[in-house]
């Protein structure tokens, strides 16, 4: 039996998406365990403070308890941040996977517009038809009737005029 290449790549896609889910539970957890490790250190610095030497007040408990709090949140907080700076980097990383081969084609395409409008503006002024049209224009065949330098000049004024236009309104 066959599996198609659209399943493949969405079960693929599945297995990182479940990957990155289980990573950030297990750091949630990991938070989690840490806080009553955090209190317990708490209670140990408190035990531990000398009494200051300038003879300033120490903190009370209550304000103790206080800033470790802040200081948990605040640590909570920044992981939060980096998670989601993370999480951030993978999507963004994913979405430009996937239009690389997208932009490839465009690139080319708009590489391509250029040449491909100078060769048909070449083609278009080597037909038989521009002759008559230099004709008119006073010194720009010879006697034979063959185009001379000034009709080579018209002709090239023409071409640059026709690529401005065309790259200035259709690219």
């Amino acid at each position: 039996m066959e599996t198609p290449i659209a399943q493949l790549n969405a079960h693929e896609n599945n297995g990182q998406q479940e990957n990155l889910v289980n990573e950030i539970l297990g750091e949630i957890e990991n938070q989690q365990n840490q806080q009553p490790e955090d209190i317990q250190q708490s209670t140990q610095l408190e035990k531990e403070i000398p009494q200051n030497i300038m003879g300033e007040k120490q903190p009370s408990k209550e304000e103790l308890i206080q800033m470790q709090q802040e200081q948990i949140m605040q640590n909570q907080m920044q992981n939060q941040m980096q998670n989601q700076m993370q999480n951030q980097m993978v999507q963004n990383k994913n979405i430009n996977d996937e239009g690389n081969s997208n932009n490839f084609t465009e690139i080319i395409m708009q590489h391509a517009k250029s040449p491909l409008l100078v060769s048909t503006i070449f083609f278009i002024l080597s037909m038989d038809f521009v002759k008559p049209l230099l004709a008119k224009i006073p010194n720009t065949l010879n006697q034979v009737g063959n185009i001379n330098m000034l009709g080579m000049l018209v002709k090239a004024l023409l071409a640059g005029v026709l690529f401005f236009i065309s790259k200035k309104f259709l690219i």
